[in-house]
């Protein structure tokens, strides 16, 4: 299915909120050291919340949100090098 050129349009000068997240599905290249120590600290937090909090529905939605929070945390990376790009 290809797009046509108003489409194209659209997804290169991204108005609303929806169209702007498409640039984070974009491959792109992030410093590995940087990611390396973000994603060490959220690996270091879950390990902490399942040593340290009951198993049970609320541990879930604890680390679902730590999960959300280490997702947003390597999309700040990703926009800070498509920022210098």
């Amino acid at each position: 299915m290809a797009l046509t050129d108003k489409q194209i349009e659209k997804l290169s000068n991204p108005t609303t909120p929806a169209e702007r997240l498409l640039e984070f599905f974009k491959p792109r290249k992030v410093d590995q050291d940087k990611l390396a120590t973000v994603e060490g600290y959220f690996v270091s937090m879950g390990n902490f919340l399942l040593a340290h909090t009951p198993a049970g529905p609320e541990q879930t939605v604890a680390m679902r949100h730590l999960l959300d929070a280490k997702h947003a945390a390597v999309r700040s990376l990703v926009q800070e090098e498509a920022d210098r790009s």
